[in-house]
C-alpha cells in the first residue's frame, strides 16, 4: 500500500493589506513533520504550517492567517487562524493546521494574512 506522501511542500507568507505588511512580520518555520529530508505529510491527513509572526507596530493587531493550498482537481482548499499579535516586536509562534492535497513541488503551499479592518 502506498504511503501518499506527499513529495515536498513550499511554503510562501503573503500579506493582505497594507497596514498588516508594514505592522507585522512573518516567517515561515516548518511545514508538517520530517524524517532527515523527508516529509511524512500523507495526501488528506491533517498537518500544520508554522510560522513565527512578529508585529512591529505600536497598536495591537488582530486578524487572521488562512492556510490556501490546491486540491487534487484545482479547487483552493482554506484553513483559517485567528491571529492577535502584541506590539512587543517579539515572535510568536502559531500552529495552523491544515488537510494536505495532492502536492507537487510546484503545488505552494500559501499562508495569508489579514487584518480585522
Amino acid at each position: 500500500m502506498s504511503r501518499g506522501l506527499i513529495p515536498a511542500l513550499a511554503a510562501l507568507v503573503l500579506f493582505q493589506s497594507a497596514s498588516a505588511e508594514a505592522q507585522v512580520r512573518a516567517r515561515i518555520r516548518r511545514v508538517g513533520l520530517f524524517e532527515g529530508t523527508q516529509p511524512w505529510v500523507r495526501s488528506g491527513c491533517t498537518s500544520f504550517v508554522d510560522v513565527e509572526f512578529a508585529n512591529l507596530g505600536s497598536d495591537v493587531f488582530e486578524g487572521e492567517a488562512r492556510v490556501n493550498q490546491q486540491d487534487r482537481d484545482g479547487d483552493v482548499v482554506t484553513c483559517v487562524e485567528e491571529v492577535g499579535l502584541t506590539p512587543d516586536g517579539h515572535w510568536q509562534l502559531k500552529q495552523i493546521y491544515f488537510t494536505a492535497g495532492a502536492g507537487t513541488p510546484e503545488n505552494t503551499l500559501q499562508v495569508r494574512l489579514f487584518d480585522r479592518n
